[in-house]
């Protein structure tokens, strides 16, 4: 009995967290963190505006990936196919 009681604490915190990083991430206002917001319906991104090229994979269990050089927010649109192979290429 003891350890089923252990075992539902540990999940009610496991989950309690796991809401918190959903809800941050529903709450999060892109256009004051980053300096452009661009929506996608891919996962894999290259990027190349004006800086090196990067490739970039959209996690969907985080929704958007930020290129370390330009500040730009790529976010999966809410219509992306997440197994798609296609490649979105960003210029700038």
């Amino acid at each position: 009995k003891t350890y089923l009681i252990i075992c539902i604490f540990i999940l009610e915190i496991y989950f309690s967290r796991l809401l918190h990083k959903v809800t941050f991430f529903m709450n999060v206002d892109f256009s004051r963190k980053f300096k452009n917001i661009i929506e996608v319906k891919t996962r894999h991104i290259l990027a190349e505006a004006g800086h090196p090229r990067v490739f970039y994979e959209i996690k969907p269990s985080v929704g958007y990936v930020v290129c370390n050089y330009t500040n730009t927010c790529f976010k999966l649109s809410k219509d992306a196919d997440l197994n798609s192979e296609e490649l979105f290429i960003y210029k700038g």
